[in-house]
């Protein structure tokens, strides 16, 4: 099953995407944020609801898509996380993960413009896998980690990285 996010009339609404188009939950008592905190017991009445849906399917591209998780309350980041960008960056490879955190203000949605700073005078990007930890978990084994997986996507995050040219006042 597939769930979007999208500006609903009423706000961020979630989507079911079917082969006859997307199946809007507005006003479903399934709000992106409830789905997400709720996990499998929330899919449940997702399916329910979906099977039971009187409203017409939507066109996907008529939507405005929304970030897939609206409001993360963690947004870890691991930077040189393979071989080729430590090399393109001129880096040593890392002997352990390198981790920063990002905003929510630098998450975007599919075809979301993304505001860049005036003050740069070059711009880079990168598109990310995001995966949403589902539950709280702690010292959890390799073959288990993916059992805590609410959700995997390809992430637009902005991280733009940019050039500032600074010049020396005084």
């Amino acid at each position: 099953m597939k769930l979007i996010v999208f500006n609903g009339q009423g706000g961020l609404a979630l989507g079911v995407v079917t082969p006859n188009g997307v199946t809007a939950l507005e006003g479903a008592d399934l709000s992106p944020t409830t789905v997400l905190k709720e996990g499998e017991s929330a899919l449940a009445r997702v399916r329910a609801a979906t099977e039971h849906s009187s409203a017409q399917p939507r066109d996907e591209a008529s939507l405005q898509l929304a970030p897939c998780v609206p409001a993360p309350g963690k947004i870890i980041a691991v930077g040189l996380n393979y071989r080729r960008h430590a090399h393109e960056t001129h880096a040593a490879i890392p002997e352990t993960p390198i981790l920063f955190s990002k905003f929510n203000n630098t998450l975007a949605a599919s075809c979301q413009k993304v505001a860049l700073p005036t003050v740069a005078s070059q711009y880079d990007y990168e598109v990310e896998l995001g995966v949403v930890i589902g539950r709280r978990a702690s010292s959890v084994s390799v073959e288990n980690a993916s059992s805590q997986n609410a959700n995997e996507s390809a992430t637009a995050f902005n991280t733009s990285a940019f050039v500032v040219s600074i010049s020396k006042v005084g």
